[in-house]
């Protein structure tokens, strides 16, 4: 059969129906095993996960619905073993709740490990970023990407408006509760 279809055995026994793979199996034909599924992304650290929730979640009691949220194993946020050790550093080392170490750190930081947004601007703004990006670098200025040209005028733009850093981690909090459905009361 493999002849015919142009391709290896190894290929066809692999796709073929139970029943043929038994009559292949009493030929003495070897049928490979299934393969075996890949972890989810965030179970891959779920040990560290739960172990940085339980001692998060014992100092702070009143926080442990935003813990579990923040150090959740599906669709994580914190992926990988270096992001969720530098969380629970930052948590033990500041002054300030595991919640709002999170929002500062990571969900409101524009770093590597930041979680960023980028929304979709038209493209006759990408070009233009471009074309400003290239005219400041003639100019003899710091040559900057189109991205950091636009997070640079946006962030002037926040501050002009007078909204602070700190206002900006309340908000981002709320927005976080809400996305969560942490402020829902559910009607009995």
């Amino acid at each position: 059969m493999a002849e015919l279809l142009g391709v290896s055995e190894r290929t066809v026994r692999r796709y073929l129906p139970e029943e043929f793979k038994e009559t292949e199996t009493a030929r003495g034909v070897p049928v490979p095993p299934p393969r075996a599924k890949e972890e989810p992304s965030g179970a891959k650290y779920s040990l560290e996960r739960k172990r940085t929730a339980l001692a998060l979640q014992k100092h702070f009691p009143e926080q442990a619905k935003e813990i579990r949220e923040i150090l959740r194993s599906e669709k994580p946020y914190l992926r990988s073993k270096d992001d969720i050790d530098r969380y629970w550093e930052l948590v033990r080392k500041s002054r300030e709740d595991p919640f709002t170490v999170f929002t500062k750190h990571f969900y409101l930081y524009d770093g590597p490990t930041g979680l960023g947004y980028r929304p979709a601007l038209p493209y006759w703004i990408k070009i233009g970023l471009e074309e400003v990006a290239k005219e400041k670098a003639k100019e003899g200025g710091e040559a900057t990407s189109p991205d950091a040209l636009a997070t640079q005028v946006l962030a002037d733009y926040i501050t002009q408006q007078g909204i602070e850093r700190e206002r900006l981690v309340e908000a981002a909090k709320e927005h976080l509760r809400k996305e969560w459905l942490l402020d829902v009361e559910l009607d009995s």
